[in-house]
This record gives C-alpha cells, structure tokens and sequence, in this order.
C-alpha cells in the first residue's frame, strides 16, 4: 500500500511538472488592474516547485494518519495536525517576512514552511505509529506490494478518485470559462464554491466519522448493528437542502 500511494504521488509530480505552466495560466489573465502577469506566474512557478519536494512526505503523514484512525487512535493524527499547524505558523513568520536573522523570502519562504511542515507530519506520524500503534505491527520487510491487495484498493479507490476528480475537473472548467468574462466573474464563482464547501462541511464530518469505524470493525471481523433513526437523519437532510437552497 504504502508503495502504490509513493508511486501514485511521482505519478502526479510528474504531471505537475510538465503542465505546470499551462495550470497556472489557466488562472491568469488580462484585466485593467496593475497586476503583473509575468511576475506572478514566476512565483507560482517557484511556489509549485518546492511545493512538489513536500508531496511524498505527505502522503507517508496520510498513509500513517489513516492507519491510526483505523486502530482507534483518532486522537494521535489531530495531535501531529495541532503540531503541524503551529510549527507552519512559526516558520512563515520567520521565513516569509524574514524575523530572526533570516532573510525575507515571500513566496518561496511559504512553500519551504509548508514542505517542512509536511516532513514533520509524516516523522510524527511514523513514530506514533512505531511507539503507539499496537494493533499494526510497521517494519520495512512488510512493505512489499501484493497484486490482490493492491487489486482491492483499486476497485475500492477508483470510484472515489473519479468523484473528487469531477470536482477538479467542474472547478478547472469553470475556472477557463469565467477567465473570459473578467475578474468579478472569477470572484462570484470562488464565493458561491466556498459556500457550497461550507454546506458539505456536515456531510464530509460524517463520512470522516463513519469511516474509522466501519473499517476498524470490517477489519476485526466484527457485524455492525447499526440503530438508525429515520426522523433524525430525515431532518438533518432537509436542513442541509433548505441551506443549500438557501445559499444559492
């Protein structure tokens, strides 16, 4: 598993670096502000680039972020995010604006914050799951691909990738579209997908919620019996519509 997702992530990085320019583009155009159409895509260049160093270190923190969740240690991944969160805020405080001796470095001081950020994440998730874990024993010998395994987290995985795609995909779109129509048109159209974001908030919550817990028990062999109200959730659902509605 852990090479699939390291072979998934180059897969990207590769990508990423051969139609870097070309994406970036994709959100810049002509209008009649001052902005500087060539410096900007420099620093998106420059960001991307280093942001690339930081995609393995964090699919590892996923990979072992998950693990934990899955043996019934929520609490461990939310303490290496708390640890991440503050540490990124430190170093962009030192890097970005350039405190403590160092040298202001903007942009590219961010994208260095954030690919440290990540190497911790992972370290912390790696040795939480070493010192911790009891459930999953993690050592270099076991991490050897299976074709059957690595089988049904394709037929599992799959579905779920071409979901969250349709969604990069619409935003891309979108996105080339507006680009025509001016820089108001790209503003109303990021504010009304921030808002959609924030109705889903509930829905992602307990899809993150149910996850842990049908896996754990699908793991341990365990049947679920699960207590359904239907008057509840039918009232959660409506709420969320009418909001949506709402919102639009």
């Amino acid at each position: 598993m852990h090479r699939l997702n390291i072979f998934l992530t180059v897969l990207s990085m590769g990508a990423l670096v051969i139609f870097d320019e070309a994406l970036i583009s994709t959100f810049l155009f002509e209008s009649d502000t001052n902005g500087d159409l060539a410096l900007t895509l420099s620093e998106g260049l420059a960001y991307l680039k280093i942001m690339l160093i930081g995609l393995i270190p964090y699919t590892i923190s996923q990979v072992y972020a998950s693990t934990l969740r899955e043996t019934e240690h929520a609490v461990l991944p939310m303490v290496a995010s708390i640890v991440a969160v503050f540490t990124n805020l430190i170093l962009n405080y030192i890097l970005i604006f350039g405190n403590l001796g160092f040298d202001p470095m903007g942009v590219e001081g961010a994208a260095i914050a954030t690919v440290i950020v990540q190497f911790v994440a992972a370290v912390l998730g790696i040795i939480f799951n070493i010192t911790l874990n009891k459930e999953i024993k993690l050592t270099i010998k076991n991490i050897v691909p299976e074709k059957e395994l690595i089988r049904d987290i394709l037929i599992i995985g799959i579905p779920s990738v071409l979901m969250q795609a349709i969604g990069s995909v619409m935003t891309f779109s979108m996105n080339t579209i507006l680009k025509g129509f001016g820089l108001s048109a790209l503003n109303i159209f990021g504010i009304y997908f921030k808002l959609q974001s924030f109705i889903f908030m509930p829905i992602f919550g307990l899809n993150n919620a149910m996850v842990p817990i049908v896996s754990y028990n699908y793991g341990a062999e365990v049947d679920l019996q699960w207590s359904v109200d239907d008057e509840t959730v039918a009232k959660v659902e409506n709420g969320i519509m009418i909001l949506s509605r709402v919102t639009e």
